[in-house]
């Protein structure tokens, strides 16, 4: 029998705890906004009780639970998108057969529900871009990435959202004239391969990283012995 995991216990007891307070303070809000009042909300406690609990459950189901938080990306906002959804749906045919919460009232709270799920989840890269762009950046390392394709875009995102990364990307090269002075993650593309020399300097580059797996052996031959 496996050990028990405190940590991972904590945390999705944490998180738990974080839906269930921010999907009561959407209700609330949802509330005044259609009464401006909450003094009758106890008359709702059955509505209420029974979205927590859908949406506790329906959520479990989708996994938001078992997200990477520190990586989260498009496939944790789709299952984000799907546990809203689905609990939001569940939750209007039950107040449909109950009469318990208004309609309205369940879209604008689920709505606001939302929003703050998607703090709750992606709050740790939220924290980590702010240090990124405010905090921090005298001791990164200064890098050229060469190839804004997908390769290119993962090592820049990578780069942009870890800690543990001492790098930060100031440009990129590409050789395909539609991506020149476009932006990969927020980086300029500043020009192809006959300007890395002159980009290297004018960026004060220290490190350039070259990020074409599709390329041809001639190409990156001749792509590290212009780097």
């Amino acid at each position: 029998m496996k050990p028990i995991c405190w940590h991972k216990v904590k945390r999705i007891s944490a998180l738990l705890f974080v839906d269930l307070c921010s999907l009561l303070i959407a209700i609330l809000l949802a509330h005044i906004i259609i009464y401006n009042n909450i003094t009758d909300i106890v008359e709702y406690a059955i509505g209420i009780a029974a979205a927590l609990l859908f949406t506790v459950v329906l959520f479990a189901f989708c996994g938001l639970y078992k997200l990477q938080l520190q990586n989260a990306g498009f496939e944790e906002m789709m299952c984000i998108c799907l546990g809203i959804l689905s609990s939001l749906i569940v939750t209007l045919v039950f107040n449909l057969l109950t009469s318990q919460l208004h309609l309205r009232e369940v879209l604008i709270a689920y709505v606001i529900l939302f929003n703050l799920v998607c703090v709750s989840r992606y709050w740790s890269r939220f924290s980590v871009a702010w240090r990124y762009h405010f905090v921090g950046r005298k001791d990164k390392i200064p890098v050229m990435v060469v190839g804004g394709g997908n390769a290119g875009t993962t090592i820049i995102r990578e780069m942009k959202t870890s800690d543990k990364i001492a790098y930060m990307p100031l440009c990129v090269i590409d050789d395909d004239p539609e991506k020149l002075h476009t932006r990969v993650c927020g980086v300029p593309v500043v020009g192809d391969r006959n300007d890395i020399e002159e980009m290297a300097s004018k960026y004060r580059i220290s490190q350039i990283f070259v990020a074409i797996p599709s390329a041809k052996k001639e190409a990156l031959s001749e792509i590290c012995e212009i780097c």
